[in-house]
């Protein structure tokens, strides 16, 4: 749960997700979180080998740490999931990392570019999808427009209202896009045992990744 300074909202409703069971096996992550954030850090438990084979948070970017490390955890294989909230996350009046960030702009702009570059330079070499390579590439496109609107809003009064524009046709192509065939939705599936899971799994063709999804019925 999110407790904004204008209200409550889940995680899972601010990212358009609306799964189909209230708990069970999310089935591809990494395709939806490719298009969108979904806040988890503070509510997750992580194997200790995936840990050891992912490693931690990517302290060399200054924002968005929480941003890299889910994608970075999506391609180990789904996950297991509860709807329900069980952590608030609470927006604070003074010098977090959230404020800190939006006043910011420019060089979280220029994190979220890394974030994305390195991500799809990941999901190319690991050989995933096209429909994921895809997923990635639209949305290094949209942080390297942003970041461009960023750097010229701060150049002039010109440059500030073409900058606008620019994110203004950006949120209409992003709205387009949440209203498409094609925008990703969460994937579930119920499962009480590894016997209901192994069909599961290979048929969303992740068979590489049915070791790793087994120990969520464990």
């Amino acid at each position: 749960m999110m407790k904004w300074n204008s209200g409550d909202r889940a995680s899972f409703d601010i990212a358009l997700l609306k799964p189909s069971k209230e708990e069970g096996i999310w089935l591809n992550v990494d395709e939806v979180l490719a298009t969108r954030f979904v806040l988890f850090n503070q509510g997750i438990m992580i194997r200790r080998e995936v840990l050891e084979k992912i490693g931690v948070f990517d302290e060399s970017i200054r924002y968005l740490e929480d941003v890299e490390f889910p994608l970075r955890l999506s391609l180990e294989g789904s996950w297991a999931f509860i709807a329900t909230p069980l952590v608030t996350w609470r927006e604070s009046m003074t010098n977090s990392v959230y404020k800190n960030s939006k006043r910011d702009e420019l060089c979280t702009s220029e994190c979220m570019v890394k974030v994305f570059e390195t991500h799809l330079a990941r999901v190319e070499k690991a050989g995933r999808k096209r429909r994921l390579r895809g997923y990635v590439s639209r949305e290094l496109k949209r942080a390297r427009r942003h970041l461009w609107s960023t750097r010229m809003s701060q150049t002039s009064s010109w440059g500030s209202a073409l900058a606008a524009s620019v994110e203004k046709v950006d949120r209409y192509e992003s709205a387009l896009f949440r209203r498409s065939p094609w925008f990703p939705k969460m994937k579930v599936a119920h499962v009480q045992s590894k016997s209901e899971l192994e069909p599961v799994v290979r048929s969303q063709g992740q068979h590489k990744h049915l070791d790793t999804a087994e120990r969520l019925v464990e």
